[in-house]
C-alpha cells in the first residue's frame, strides 16, 4: 500500500514456524536389464549394502509454516518451502490438517504436494508425493499423569527410499507426567510393502524451563538404513 509518500507491508497469522532441514540423499545404480527401470523392493540402496551408487548429494529445505483454525473443529495448515540440490532450487508445499471432536483427534498430511524434481535422465532425482492419515484418542489428566495420547497412523502411498518400496503403518502412546515437566513416548510400526520386520522408537522430553523443552529420539528397525536418532530443542507459547 502507498499512501502521502510512504510505504509499507505488513502480514498476519494465526500461527507461524520457520524450519531448517539438511538431508544427505544417496541414490542407487539402476538395473542393468533393458525392461522398466523402476525400483523394486529386492534393490537395497547404497548405504551399507555394496551396490554401486550413481553419487550423493545435499538436499536443503527452507520452510515457512502457517496455520488456521475453521470454526471449532477443523485446523488447516500448509508449509511453504524452498527445496535447493544439485545446483537446482524448486518451491514446493506440504498440507495437512486436523479435526477434533471431545478426546478424538483425525489427522491427515500430504508431502511435497507438487513432487520437485532435481537433474535430469538417468541422475534425476524427484520427491515423490506421500500422504498419511491417522487417529488418536487424548484421555484428561488424572493424578500423575497430565495427559496421556494413543496414536495410530499409515502411510497411504508407497515410496521408494534407498531403493525400497515403504509403505508404513505405526501406533504409539505418549504419557506426560510432573505437571507437563517430562514426557515419555514409545511406538511400534512395520513397512506392509515388503519383507523388512519392524521397527520400534522411544523417545523422552525434559523441560529444564518452563516452555523450554529439550527432545530426544530413538529408532531401531530391521536394518542398520533404520536405525536413527534424533535431538531438538522447543520453545512453546
Amino acid at each position: 500500500a502507498e499512501q502521502g509518500g510512504n510505504r509499507g507491508v505488513a502480514f498476519g497469522f494465526p500461527a507461524l514456524g520457520l524450519s531448517y532441514y539438511r538431508l544427505n540423499i544417496s541414490q542407487i545404480q539402476p538395473p542393468g536389464s533393458t525392461a522398466s527401470a523402476a525400483s523394486g523392493r529386492q534393490d537395497l540402496g547404497a548405504i551399507g549394502t555394496g551396490v554401486p551408487s550413481l553419487g550423493s548429494f545435499t538436499l536443503d529445505q527452507f520452510g515457512a509454516t502457517m496455520g488456521q483454525s475453521i470454526g471449532s473443529h477443523l485446523v488447516v495448515a500448509s508449509t511453504l518451502k524452498l527445496v535447493h540440490a544439485r545446483s537446482e532450487t524448486r518451491a514446493d508445499l506440504d498440507l495437512g490438517t486436523m479435526a477434533s471432536f471431545g478426546a478424538l483427534r483425525l489427522g491427515l498430511s500430504v508431502r511435497d504436494v507438487r513432487s520437485p524434481t532435481f537433474g535430469s535422465g538417468d541422475e534425476a532425482f524427484e520427491l515423490a508425493r506421500r500422504a498419511r492419515a491417522g487417529a488418536a484418542v487424548i484421555t484428561p489428566s488424572h493424578g500423575w499423569l497430565d495427559r496421556l495420547t494413543l496414536a495410530a497412523d499409515a502411510d497411504l502411498t508407497t515410496a521408494t527410499v534407498d531403493g525400497r518400496d515403504e509403505r508404513h503403518v505405526t501406533a504409539g502412546a505418549e504419557a506426560w507426567l510432573l505437571g507437563r515437566r517430562v514426557g515419555v513416548r514409545g511406538g511400534l510400526g512395520k513397512n506392509t510393502v515388503g519383507d523388512e520386520g519392524s521397527f520400534r522408537a522411544f523417545g523422552v522430553s525434559v523441560a529444564p524451563f518452563p516452555r523450554f523443552y529439550v527432545d530426544g529420539a530413538i529408532t531401531r528397525g530391521p536394518d542398520v538404513a533404520h536405525d536413527r536418532w534424533g535431538l531438538d530443542l522447543r520453545v512453546t507459547f
